[in-house]
């Protein structure tokens, strides 16, 4: 393999792993932002209460909640394809480097491929403590 195919398995690698990295972080700034709206709405009720139904407060509960879900599971399932094409370049790299007598070890696939989902537990429970909050 020349320097040049190596620079462009680095550069690629490099690139999906930055993607991944930049989408994980939006979606735990969503996490916090959709809970920190949770607790707004429970804190507007305390301070001016309004009679909702708790049908609506449960359908915008619900509501920020789904879409919150659909943006994590949409991400998540991107961030793997990137994952994938970031360590399929990393082991051509590594497969070249051990063919010239180098030892080196595979690094972990994907560490936080499963943090979306304990991001949406952690807003499920802030989404039904508020909507409880609410009409209670």
């Amino acid at each position: 393999m020349t320097r040049d195919d190596l620079d462009a398995l680095i550069f690629l690698s490099k690139t999906h792993r930055g993607i991944h990295k930049d989408r994980a972080s939006l979606t735990f700034k969503i996490t916090v932002s959709a809970a920190t709206l949770y607790v707004a709405c429970v804190t507007a009720n305390y301070a001016h209460p309004i009679d909702a139904p708790a049908g609506v407060v449960w359908t915008l509960v619900a509501l920020v909640f789904a879409i919150v879900a659909w943006h994590h599971f949409a991400s998540a399932q991107a961030s793997e394809q990137n994952q994938k094409l970031a360590q399929d370049a990393e082991d051509l790299v590594i497969a070249d480097l051990q063919s010239r007598n180098q030892k080196l070890a595979k690094p972990d696939k994907n560490p936080r491929k499963s943090a979306w989902l304990w991001e949406l537990a952690f807003l499920f429970l802030t989404a039904i403590t508020a909507r409880y909050l609410i009409t209670h």
